[in-house]
């Protein structure tokens, strides 16, 4: 379980936290599934707040250069708790 906090606030957030060597080798291990596929993106659009980098080490291994980075928010503020359904707060 990872902790997480605001204003030094300690929650118990429902999440499995992993090293740099995991995420780095997760990632090199998508970007051989994707390399195998003979698809290659344009682009690569990563989830803020998780999914920063990851989606840099994707774009580095598979050498796409065009990265869009994308809030969605899918927790109830400090609480530790999901929303219904994930959310992307800007008008697009």
């Amino acid at each position: 379980m990872g902790k997480g906090g605001k204003l030094g606030l300690e929650l118990e957030l429902k999440c499995k936290m992993v090293s740099w060597d995991e995420v780095y080798n997760l990632c090199k291990i998508l970007a051989k599934k994707i390399e195998d596929s003979n698809y290659l993106p344009e682009t690569i659009i990563g989830l803020a707040r998780s999914g920063f980098v990851p989606s840099r080490l994707l774009s580095d291994f598979l050498g796409i250069t065009d990265l869009v980075c994308l809030k969605v928010e899918h927790w109830l503020d400090t609480t530790g708790e999901h929303k219904d359904e994930a959310t992307i707060p800007y008008k697009i």
